[in-house]
């Protein structure tokens, strides 16, 4: 080969290359023009996830006052209390409801009013407070019930852990988001990392290899790479980082904790345990963990509890359960659908009148 042929391949590779960049930016939404490291940004939950914003007792929160237009779009008042009206208004004052979870609870993928929150508002005609956030283990949700019962000092608060976030418990760093966690001395928990040290200022994407730090530029090369084996290896390990501890006994200690401490205040606590879709489906009983939870739960409190799995093992066996989540390709289960939390404000309705 030449000199000129050779000189002719390179600028067609090299024009090939910026072709696939442009398309793979244009499909992931990547701004043209950006020269941010990809990997630097996954690796912080904050730089990601616009509608979140830092906290140092649990990490992180939705942000206070967010407003948006879209119909899926999130609300946000005080404290980060997302909205149950179309208004998009949050209206706090004390005495009523507080809720606290995870995504399920926060009502990922479905608008401000088909929350499982704002379902029971309506049913009980009594402001029902949204504080959860997506992401979070038992421990920040705990944490967050705490430090808002003495903000808004609510007459009852609903705890709410779907069945997959108990394991979170065992994480210091959970999607690139850093985190508080326990651990266990004596039955006593040990508290680390609060307040929180935000991650990235552990230096979390400070120190990519030489070819993260070159290609993590790239979206057609991170997305490559994204479809091979090494693609978890890629996205930096740093992500997550677990600890080896008993999830299911500090998830029952905490709960423990705040019971005690809500007791002399007269303010009631129930517990909801919700379950994904695919959790139902490829399982006959509910999980192990679950079950330890509760049996735990009821050796240690009086806690009310609202367990969904038998309502939804029942949908399941009639073929009825994915018209209660949110199904992405017609075939994989997303957060609940706005029947779906309809259900769970039913169920925790009902529970509430029988006590």
């Amino acid at each position: 080969m030449n000199i000129f042929n050779f000189k002719k391949v390179i600028i067609i590779f090299t024009i090939t290359l910026l072709l696939c960049e442009l398309v793979f930016r244009v499909i992931d939404g990547v701004p043209l023009l950006s020269i941010q490291n990809q990997i630097k940004r996954r690796i912080d939950l904050l730089a990601i996830h616009t509608a979140t914003a830092y906290d140092e007792k649990v990490g992180w929160i939705l942000k206070p006052n967010m407003k948006s237009r879209d119909k899926l779009g999130i609300n946000t008042g005080e404290y980060g209390i997302r909205s149950n009206n179309a208004e998009g208004n949050v209206q706090i004052s004390e005495g009523n409801i507080l809720a606290v979870g995870d995504s399920f609870t926060a009502g990922s993928e479905v608008g401000d009013t088909e929350s499982w929150p704002a379902h029971l508002e309506k049913l009980l005609k009594k402001p029902v407070y949204n504080a959860a956030a997506g992401g979070w283990g038992p421990d920040q949700i705990v944490l967050r019930a705490e430090d808002l019962s003495e903000k808004i000092k609510p007459e009852l608060i609903i705890i709410s852990f779907m069945d997959q976030l108990i394991p979170r418990a065992s994480y210091s760093v959970y999607g690139g988001g850093s985190k508080p966690y326990y651990t266990i001395q004596n039955e006593e928990l040990i508290e680390h990392n609060i307040p929180v040290v935000p991650y990235s200022e552990l230096g979390s994407g400070a120190n990519l290899n030489f070819f993260k730090a070159i290609f993590g530029y790239s979206s057609f090369v991170n997305k490559v790479i994204t479809a091979t084996p090494w693609s978890n290896r890629w996205w930096d390990p740093r992500v997550f980082k677990k600890n080896e501890v008993d999830e299911v006994l500090i998830s029952c200690l905490l709960l423990e904790r705040i019971h005690k401490s809500s007791k002399p205040k007269n303010i009631k606590i129930i517990f909801l345990l919700q379950y994904g879709g695919p959790t139902v489906e490829q399982f006959n009983e509910e999980p192990d963990f679950t079950k330890q939870l509760v049996n735990c739960i009821k050796s240690k409190t009086d806690i009310i509890i609202v367990d969904s799995w038998t309502k939804l093992k029942e949908l399941q066996t009639t073929n009825k359960l994915n018209e209660f989540f949110v199904m992405q390709d017609k075939k994989m289960y997303g957060h609940m659908n706005s029947k779906g939390n309809q259900l769970m404000a039913t169920l925790i309705n009902d529970k509430m009148n029988n006590n």
